[in-house]
């Protein structure tokens, strides 16, 4: 909670002055880039006095609302369709990069698991063949034919393992039992909104946290324009 005029003022590194408002009030942005908040206080709004500069010189009075940059904002939405097994972090936590903010379980993501081992697997059986063929063919016992087809089943099938793995790329993971996956921070901040509720059912289009990097925030400053 910002106090007084003087703690804005030390923490200001840019201040911008807007025309007076239909109340004749002047509004003013102050980025205050030391600035510390949890959820409760990215919003708040505070009462903001500055000494007078000189003798026989009004005080000015203004109102401050502190904002965040929407540029230091990040919306967390599900990777993929599932259920929400565990909560890992909650309104109020500071997360790094990368933290764990949920797990959910998805029958897409196993799918896209499944696929790939299978690709794999399909890789490592063309890489066989083609290898023996090549051999033969070296030797003259096999038709150059029998290994150009033997190559482009290896192409294909690693092809296949490439499109899979990009597939679980996307969502943020590559390995992991059946179709869990973490839902991961991709930023540092602290978490200011939780809609995730372990058992519910989740789509990509729902926002299951909002993340604040909270070390750069703003300051709207209300003044009334005689005081400005």
């Amino acid at each position: 909670r910002v106090s007084n005029w003087d703690r804005l003022r030390q923490s200001t590194a840019a201040v911008t002055r807007s025309p007076p408002g239909p109340a004749g009030r002047h509004r003013s942005r102050t980025n205050c880039a030391t600035a510390r908040a949890s959820s409760s206080t990215v919003s708040a709004t505070c009462a903001c006095t500055r000494p007078s500069p000189a003798p026989g010189r009004a005080s000015s009075t203004g109102t401050a609302t502190r904002v965040a940059d929407a540029s230091n904002v990040a919306v967390v939405n599900p990777r993929a369709r599932g259920v929400v097994r565990s909560i890992r972090a909650d309104v109020g936590s500071r997360v790094t990069r990368g933290a764990p903010l949920a797990v959910l379980e998805s029958s897409a993501v196993g799918e896209d698991r499944s696929r790939l081992q299978t690709a794999r697997a399909r890789a490592l059986l063309a890489e066989a063949t083609y290898r023996r063929e090549k051999e033969l063919h070296d030797k003259g016992v096999s038709a150059l034919r029998e290994v150009e087809e033997a190559e482009r089943e290896w192409e294909a099938a690693r092809a296949e393992v490439a499109a899979a793995a990009g597939a679980l790329d996307m969502i943020g993971t590559s390995g992991g039992a059946a179709g869990a996956y973490t839902l991961k921070s991709p930023i540092a901040g602290v978490v200011t909104r939780r809609a995730a509720t372990v058992g519910t059912l989740v789509d990509t289009g729902d926002a299951l946290f909002e993340i604040i990097d909270v070390s750069h925030l703003w300051a709207d400053i209300d003044v009334p324009e005689a005081q400005a």
